[in-house]
């Protein structure tokens, strides 16, 4: 939730740090009530300084969910090594391998209720009530996202999303987000099957996954800056910018969404995020797959864009209804 509404700040040219970063600084005593925090730590809380509600989880109506390790046998390709070269076996031939995506804990599905309690008398939950709105229409809540997981619907005690509008109005600037997660360098898509009548399945997710790590094959440094990497025998890590869930709505439909910054890669300034997205976008053109839509700011792949301020994508993604 946090990492949602610093986004959403910082696309309205609010200053707001990286929360994980060594130099971040806590309250303030000397800098009035708010200590001289950014807005989203007056809500979520920072050292020395209470956050401004609590969630608490009530009934809920939970099970386990079955999902297997995905492989893709059709999509087999040949291993390449450090050097660019493809690794050869023990006879000299190349080595190939099938994707494959491993599950180590299972999922759960259900419902459950939320309750957002105010640990302050003036602040107003409807704030938080509209930014798990946000979420749930446009990307997901909880872990591993980047495996399909996380769609959620909110069903009774919504709001319209005017109390998150009047916040990030109020905190208007003109800070550049210093490369970090920003609504305005995002996009969100749905998508279905080419064909018509034709169901997702989980192995659609993977799939398109796999597509859109292949549009970069001949950057690696781009293809895991944007699609993440785990370092082999290391715990060196890039996670995923790029998201796309499992099939929901009936199987006809999943999301894709991310986050695809101007990207400063091996010490040369590449500005190629309208290049990354355009890879993307045009991936829908031909294929087993279609756009039913997308939204992205200030772009021509959106055709709904002319004349909007950032509060204005902001305001018309919320608007719109749960898809």
């Amino acid at each position: 939730m946090r990492w949602w509404l610093e986004a959403l700040l910082r696309a309205v040219g609010a200053e707001v740090p990286d929360p994980t970063s060594a130099d971040r600084t806590g309250f303030d005593a000397g800098k009035g009530e708010t200590g001289g925090l950014d807005p989203a730590s007056v809500i979520f809380g920072a050292t020395g300084y209470r956050r401004r509600f609590r969630l608490t989880l009530g009934e809920k109506t939970i099970e386990a969910a079955h999902v297997e390790n995905t492989k893709l046998p059709s999509k087999r390709h040949p291993v390449i090594g450090p050097d660019g070269q493809p690794v050869l076996d023990s006879s000299g031939q190349p080595k190939t391998k099938v994707p494959e995506w491993f599950f180590k804990s299972s999922p759960v599905a259900g419902s459950v209720a939320l309750r957002i309690t105010p640990l302050h008398k003036e602040f107003d939950v409807a704030l938080i009530s509209d930014l798990l709105g946000f979420m749930a229409k446009w990307g997901a809540l909880g872990a591993r996202a980047q495996m399909g997981f996380g769609v959620v619907k909110i069903t009774g005690g919504e709001t319209n999303g005017d109390a998150l509008s009047e916040f990030l109005t109020k905190h208007k600037g003109s800070h550049g987000g210093q490369g970090l997660p920003a609504l305005h360098q995002m996009f969100f898509a749905r998508v279905a099957c080419r064909q018509p009548g034709t169901l997702l399945t989980a192995e659609h997710t993977f799939l398109l996954k796999y597509d859109i790590r292949r549009l970069f094959s001949g950057d690696d440094a781009l293809r895991h800056h944007i699609m993440g990497w785990v370092q082999p025998k290391s715990e060196h890590r890039i996670g995923a910018k790029i998201h796309m869930s499992r099939p929901y709505r009936g199987n006809s439909s999943l999301r894709l969404w991310g986050w695809v910054p101007d990207l400063s890669l091996q010490g040369q300034e590449r500005h190629r995020e309208r290049d990354v997205l355009q890879k993307i976008f045009s991936y829908f053109s031909s294929g087993p797959f279609r756009l039913e839509s997308w939204r992205e700011w200030n772009s021509a792949r959106d055709p709904n864009r002319d004349g909007e301020s950032r509060v204005d994508f902001f305001d018309r993604l919320r608007k719109e209804p749960w898809q």
